[in-house]
């Protein structure tokens, strides 16, 4: 479920792996770009920023064992935020574009969506 342009994932757009990773977020070209939230089967979840298709900036990681505020360049974790100013300020960050009111009408309608074919919603609060 997306926006396309020229048979391209282009704009807000959910894309599903058959294993039920799950990524929630903005698309150019067909790659993750700009802010998304990422989903493994295990319950990790990566709410950030990405650049071609790879966590590219602030984000948050977490899952039962962890809760990290860190920065990423190419994919690759280069930064863990240990001051709480620092995580404040990505939260913030990330708050932010959860409440810009283009990415609250694609949750809605991501929310509805599930709803009708019958899968679980996931929290994206």
């Amino acid at each position: 479920m997306g926006l396309w342009n020229n048979n391209k994932m282009n704009g807000y757009g959910i894309f599903c792996w058959p294993d039920n990773k799950r990524y929630y977020g903005h698309y150019t070209n067909n790659n993750k770009d700009g802010f998304g939230i990422f989903y493994w089967t295990d319950g990790k979840k990566f709410e950030g920023f990405w650049k071609n298709g790879k966590q590219h900036g602030f984000g948050f990681i977490c899952n039962s064992k962890i809760n990290e505020y860190g920065e990423w360049y190419e994919g690759k974790h280069v930064k863990t935020m240990t001051d709480e100013n620092e995580k404040n300020n990505i939260k913030k960050c990330i708050d932010g574009k959860k409440d810009d009111n283009e990415f609250v009408e694609f949750i809605k309608n991501v929310h509805k969506y599930e709803k009708e074919i019958g899968i679980d919603n996931i929290d994206i609060s």
